[in-house]
């Protein structure tokens, strides 16, 4: 008798091999996925005025930066009463201002543009970071380059400007008082270096006016400056002030670099 062969049927046999098919491209689907997430966590980290806001306490950095080239220095002192016009010009859509938030057409950027009436989203970036911003763009944002339409002192007014969106009467009027109290005996009035006590500390007290020098700093920097340094140890404000106090001293140090349009101590917004 002629023995019948059995074939198993052609579901069985194509199952495995169609489920691993779909598996492989699964697994090759995330890949690219995670690939793909990996990318824009980098090139959103590279740019230096990404939005998200600093903790309260920024990571401690006494390393101080070298001066700005003279070449690369604003034309005249920066102005935020000429920054104000070209802001909202060509900033606002985007950024806003104390009255107006983000636009529409922000709603599918990705990072979002920095939202400059947030102080702790400046105190990240020197001066001179956001003219090279403004001049040249921020790769992997949409932020484009204005090199070819605002001159390089425009570009300056409207860097301190937006760095001016933060001020409130009270954080000036405050930061002024407390540099007269506690920093004047060593910096001088106008932050020259020349206080009365100049002379007799360990080392010459830094020209903070000098515009070379304040345009690289961050307010990281300086606010950790408040709280001593390693050859100087006795400049130590932090048991004495309270850290918006400090704050406050920095934000009246920049205006030793550009005009507020204003009095400090009389603001009138």
């Amino acid at each position: 008798m002629q023995t019948q062969m059995s074939y198993p049927a052609l579901s069985t046999v194509w199952a495995p091999v169609r489920g691993n098919r779909v598996r492989r491209l699964a697994l090759k689907f995330l890949g690219w996925v995670v690939l793909g997430g990996m990318l824009a966590a980098i090139v959103g980290c590279s740019n230096p005025l990404a939005d998200p806001a600093l903790q309260a306490t920024p990571t401690r950095n006494l390393r101080a930066p070298a001066p700005a080239p003279a070449e690369i220095m604003p034309p005249a002192r920066p102005s935020v009463v000429r920054g104000k016009p070209l802001y909202e010009e060509n900033c606002v859509a985007c950024h806003g201002n104390r009255q107006v938030g983000y636009s529409i057409g922000t709603l599918f950027m990705n990072p979002k543009p920095t939202r400059f009436i947030y102080a702790e989203n400046l105190r990240q970036d020197s001066p001179l970071t956001y003219y090279r911003a403004i001049t040249k763009g921020v790769l992997g944002t949409a932020m484009p380059a204005w090199d070819l339409k605002l001159d390089v002192q425009q570009r300056w007014d409207v860097a301190f400007y937006a760095r001016s969106l933060p001020a409130t009467p009270d954080a000036f009027k405050g930061g002024k008082e407390l540099y007269a109290t506690h920093c004047t005996v060593c910096h001088g009035d106008g932050g020259e270096g020349n206080g009365p006590q100049a002379a007799n500390q360990p080392r010459h007290p830094t020209a903070l006016a000098d515009p070379r020098y304040l345009v690289v700093q961050t307010g990281q920097h300086l606010w950790y400056a408040t709280a001593g340094l390693p050859d100087l140890p006795d400049h130590n404000w932090a048991s004495v002030l309270s850290q918006d106090e400090r704050w406050q001293i920095v934000n009246y140090i920049w205006t030793f670099m550009y005009d507020p349009g204003f009095t400090v101590g009389a603001f009138q917004p």
